[in-house]
């Protein structure tokens, strides 16, 4: 598995969690006091479209980043040790 650029990797990692981190504390933060403890289904979807919307902004850097990750001489097709943002970029959108 050597050649992967495991840096963007862990920084994916590690701020998937503190989005969530931070989505779960905006939710609780600012939810209605007779709401605590109910409603738990559209709490979900909040919560994951908070997420959704902070990491697809994130991701422009990550795909600039990413084709950076590639030596110039390699056509972008040629290079497999990137992320594959063509499919990230589609599971983000759908």
């Amino acid at each position: 598995m050597a050649g992967f650029n495991w840096f963007l990797i862990i920084i994916v990692v590690v701020l998937s969690v503190v989005i969530l981190g931070a989505c779960i504390y905006i939710m609780i933060e600012y939810q209605h006091p007779d709401d605590r403890n109910q409603a738990w289904f559209p709490k979900a979807v909040v919560l994951l479209s908070f997420w959704l919307a902070i990491a697809l902004v994130l991701m422009f850097p990550l795909d600039v980043a990413n084709k950076a990750a590639c030596s110039s001489g390699i056509s972008p097709s040629a290079c497999t040790y990137t992320m594959p943002m063509r499919l990230l970029w589609q599971a983000g959108f759908i």
